[in-house]
């Protein structure tokens, strides 16, 4: 070369490769914007169900997800009615309107089964009595007397109503008092006037009473009643202790 004027040429080769997924074309010669000057200048126009709500729910059949939904059903933004503990079953249909999530799956009136707490499955089942709803009572008597008051007769008339009801138990009546002759006497005419009563009025079986009397632990004006354990037995009818003071 020399400092005269010499011409000097030169050309150069450039090779693209695109390392992405044949589905994304490179942006090289793409201007990002194009899409959304496209979608400016030539806008989509909504489908003509936009201006139609077949069942009155607020929401346009073009935006409506369910489009069946009954009158007065609250929807929500999709037009589907309101589902609060997500069951799958919507309110208005829902009879269990908040089902815990550990209940689900539920029927298909939105009920779930829940499990048994961990202590309940553990819990041995109570035993009931068979005479259970036979009352323990207390029968009052005035000083003295062996007559039944009104009081005593409808306490004994919800005995009998009871014992109609659990026609396999017996009663025990027990007579209170022990301290003298008199004593004694006035406790065995007290039962008999309870169980006589029973029986002839009430029409329950003789058989059915556990007579006692001479209880030294009560209430001497009392006659107590309980029903009988299983197993127990005794006399329904005893003969007085001291005839010559009956009634007295």
């Amino acid at each position: 070369m020399t400092r005269d004027f010499d011409n000097i040429n030169y050309f150069s080769v450039g090779l693209n490769l695109n390392l992405g997924g044949k589905s994304v074309d490179p942006l090289w010669w793409m201007n990002p914007l194009d899409y959304s000057y496209n979608e400016v200048k030539h806008p989509k126009l909504p489908s003509s169900n936009c201006d139609k709500d077949a069942d009155g729910d607020g929401i346009s059949d073009c935006f409506d997800r369910c489009p069946n939904t009954p009158d007065g059903v609250s929807v929500d933004s999709h037009g589907c009615p309101f589902d609060t503990d997500g069951d799958g079953v919507a309110d208005y249909k829902d009879k269990q309107l908040i089902t815990p999530t550990e209940c689900q799956p539920v029927d298909a009136d939105g009920v779930g089964k829940c499990p048994d707490p961990e202590c309940c499955t553990r819990m041995k089942p109570v035993e009931t009595k068979e005479c259970g709803s036979i009352p323990n009572g207390s029968i009052p008597f005035m000083a003295g007397s062996p007559k039944l008051n009104s009081s005593a007769t409808n306490q004994l008339n919800s005995l009998s109503n009871a014992m109609r009801a659990n026609p396999n138990c017996k009663v025990v009546i027990i007579g209170n008092g022990s301290g003298s002759k008199i004593e004694q006497q006035r406790s065995w005419d007290r039962v008999n006037s309870v169980i006589n009563y029973m029986v002839d009025k009430q029409g329950i079986d003789r058989e059915r009473f556990i007579f006692q009397y001479g209880n030294a632990t009560g209430d001497s004006n009392s006659v107590d009643y309980r029903a009988a354990s299983e197993g127990e037995t005794g006399p329904s009818n005893l003969p007085p202790p001291h005839p010559n003071l009956k009634n007295k």
